[in-house]
Order: C-alpha cells, then structure tokens, then sequence
C-alpha cells in the first residue's frame, strides 16, 4: 500500500465565471507521498538541554506495506538509538508494532545505559490508543554521586508484559482549552520467566481543561489540572529496571525542581521508588490572541515507601505563546523544599 496526501479547495475559478452558483464545487488532489523521509530536528528545553535528532522514515517497508522508523536523539542527559515498525492497519484498526532501543541516561547521579526489544498488537481509536506488547529489558547502572567516581554499580534485566491505553479528547492538539487527556499503563513480570525480580506495576496520568465562562471573573481564561499517580507491587526496588520505577520534577511534572531530582537518595545520588504521586493546578489568562499568562500550584512526590510520606510543592508565574507545533511554555518557580527560583522552558503538553 502507498501513502497519500490530500487537499480539499474550493474552486474560486467556477465561482468567479458563475457568481450566481447556489453550491461551490470543490476540488480534490490527491497525492503520493514519498515512501522514505529523512526528519532533522534541533531543540532546546531545561529539561533536557540542546537537543538535536536526525531519522529516516520508510512508508512501504520491502514494498509490504509495513511502516518503519530510525532515530538517533542526543539530548544534554539522554542519548538515544531506536527502530520501531507497524504493520498496516487491518480493517478492525489493529496493527502489530516491534522494535528495539539503545538508551544512555545521566541524571541526578544515577548512568543508565539500558537496551529494550519489544513486540505487540496494537488497537487504532479515533480518540486513543491501545498497545498490548511483551518487553525485553536490560540495563547497566552506575551511581556516581556527583564526583564522577562510581560508588555503585549493578545490572538489571525484565521480561515485561503490559498494556498502555490512551484516551485524547481535547479540542486542539496544539492548543487545548477544553478537554481531558487519560493514559494508563499496567504491566508486570516475573523471576520464572527470565526476570531479576516479580513485580506489578500501575500508573495513570489525566489532564483536564476547563474553560472558564467568559462573563465571569476570570473572563478570557483556562483553568488546567494534571494528576499523577504511580505504585510498583513487589518486595523491593532492587532488580527491577529503572524505567519501571518513579521519579519526579521538571517542566512536565513539579515545577521547582530539577529534572527528575525529586525519588530516592542512594549512595548520593537520586534514584526511582515504588510509588508516585503528583497533583497540578494551572489558571491560564488571555492576554493576546497567541499569549496567555499562567498561575500554577505544583504538589506531590515519588519515593519507595509510604511511612512518613511527604510532598513537595512549587508554584509560580509563566507564559505561554502559541505556535503550531504547540505552546511554548515558560514558567518561573519556586520550590518550596529547594527554596530557590527555577526557570523552565518547554514546547507542547505531555499527553
């Protein structure tokens, strides 16, 4: 199968030799598009630091109508090699998607090179998406405390089953004001069947836009809520890969903080618990047609144990310009535990 493009015009030239026409015709072209694609990207975010990605996209993969994508991403922290595939989608909108990654990540102290291999059925809705796959998980990790020296090393490996679900009604993809988003993820492996330790794992994330009444006192505005929630049924944390377990802060998360710092100390550095929980509440304010200004209140935390659970909050101002890739989102923060002002800069919600 090929891929197509579309466009959809009125036809001004008939309208202009018949004035008087009830009905405006319409003209279709219709397009093939190039079966491989070569994609540069080039960014920047608090977050992550520079960031640049170049990929090569094939549309008819070997003439099968399979579709396959290769990547490589280098990011300030993160650096990343990947290959995914999808098969056409069927009739009843499944698909079987399979592919493997190189991933190295440095944050907080804790260097993780990690490869996964993956295969699954995946489940096309207009509104979402559900991917049922099984995992293979491998990782390296290194604690280094911040001195460079490592103080900790171990290996990790997990034979993941789990079902990712996305549910996305909102009324713009690039710039939402009313609408939810919802995903949610359960997975699971076991020791017998070629992991370092059994465990469960459940997360779901929800996003909400309210637009507020335009006679109201906070006429021209948008009230946002994200929630987070997070837990890993087993024993301990040890053995278990570090993408299955939790970590918190940064622009996406808890304003305040940097980029995931917010988890479990060990040896100096700062590493993923068993549970999560996180709760956002933004007030956004038309200023002009593409700029609005924001009021948020950031709380929650993740960590390996709920005795004594605490939470920490960040609150402050920002900005939000739109664009058509997505709003560009600055915020000031404070956080209240790290007691120091954080600029954070990124472009697009997370759904």
């Amino acid at each position: 199968s090929s891929d197509l493009s579309a466009t959809v015009s009125p036809d001004l030239e008939a309208v202009a030799r018949e004035p008087g026409l009830g009905s405006v015709p319409v003209v279709v072209e219709v397009r093939e598009m190039q079966s491989r694609r070569l994609a540069l990207g080039a960014g920047f975010s608090t977050d992550h630091g520079p960031r640049a990605q170049i990929g090569l996209d094939h549309r008819n993969l070997f003439g099968t109508g399979w579709q396959a994508e290769t990547a490589l991403l280098v990011e300030g922290s993160r650096q990343r090699l990947f290959a995914n595939a999808r098969s056409p989608i069927s009739a009843d909108a499944r698909y079987l998607g399979l592919g493997s990654s190189l991933d190295r990540q440095d944050i907080a102290g804790e260097r993780v090179v990690r490869t996964s291999t993956y295969g699954g059925i995946g489940q096309r809705r207009i509104d979402g998406d559900g991917f049922l796959a099984l995992t293979h998980q491998s990782e390296n990790r290194r604690l280094e405390a911040g001195s460079g020296v490592p103080v900790d090393r171990d290996s990790r490996v997990a034979v993941v089953l789990g079902y990712t679900h996305t549910v996305n009604r909102v009324d713009s993809p690039t710039d939402p004001q009313k609408g939810y988003s919802l995903s949610g993820q359960l997975s699971g492996a076991s020791q017998s069947l070629g992991s370092d330790r059994s465990f469960v794992r459940v997360y779901g994330r929800a996003r909400h836009f309210w637009p507020l009444a335009d006679d109201g006192p906070f006429g021209e505005g948008t009230l946002v809520s994200l929630a987070e929630v997070g837990v890993v049924g087993a024993g301990s944390r040890s053995d278990i890969p570090s993408e299955n377990l939790f970590r918190t802060g940064g622009a996406q998360s808890l304003r305040g903080y940097r980029y995931l710092s917010i988890g479990v100390p060990e040896a100096g550095a700062v590493t993923g618990g068993r549970y999560l929980l996180l709760g956002s509440l933004e007030y956004q304010h038309r200023l002009t047609s593409s700029l609005r200004g924001a009021l948020f209140y950031d709380r929650g935390n993740a960590t390996d144990s709920l005795s004594g659970f605490a939470t920490y909050a960040g609150y402050g101002v920002g900005a939000r310009w739109k664009t058509p890739v997505g709003p560009v989102m600055v915020d000031l923060a404070w956080g209240e535990d790290s007691r120091r002002p954080r600029l954070h800069l990124a472009v697009g919600y997370g759904f």
